[in-house]
């Protein structure tokens, strides 16, 4: 329903950047981390700070 609107989405669902997410929480040790779907905030027309995809534990969706 969101496809295609300027709509950040997150969850901390294991699979969620595999389903077009954007942002996955992610405990490790014990901290919370994320990941970030590039590929799919781009295509909805959200842009992501480059200081956030650094700060990202993974990046996926990278390239142009």
């Amino acid at each position: 329903a969101l496809r295609g609107r300027a709509v950040l989405t997150v969850s901390d669902l294991p699979a969620f950047l595999r389903m077009g997410g954007m942002i996955r929480f992610v405990r490790e040790d014990q901290m919370l981390r994320f990941e970030v779907n590039q590929r799919a905030a781009r295509g909805s027309g959200v842009r992501l700070n480059p200081r956030v995809l650094q700060l990202a534990r993974n990046v996926v969706g990278g390239g142009s």
